[in-house]
């Protein structure tokens, strides 16, 4: 299973909401800004403080806990095989055929 590190819980940072690095940006803000299409770079554009890194960890976050409805599961799975893509096939993650969660 990929090991989250930048997805931190703080009751006293947005509600303990889970969030970015400490930061004021919740992890629900980045997965619905791809839930409505808008692509890994325009979310980044959006939020220049944010690294690619963070968003892949907001992705895998949600995916992991199944907290999603079919269609915005699958555009999370979307833009996770984008990162591998970048990478190279493999480099980071996999996506269990089962649909159950993310193995490494």
């Amino acid at each position: 299973m990929y090991h989250l590190t930048r997805i931190t819980i703080d009751p006293t940072v947005m509600g303990g909401k889970p969030c970015i690095r400490g930061m004021r940006i919740t992890v629900g803000t980045i997965v619905g800004l791809i839930a409505t299409g808008k692509t890994i770079d325009e979310v980044l554009s959006a939020y220049p403080y944010l690294e690619r890194e963070d968003v892949l960890e907001a992705l895998i976050q949600v995916r992991i806990q199944n907290i999603l409805p079919e269609a915005i599961g699958e555009l999370v799975v979307s833009a996770i095989r984008q990162f591998e893509n970048e990478l190279g096939k493999g480099a980071l993650i996999s996506i269990d055929p089962e649909y159950t969660g993310l193995i490494r």
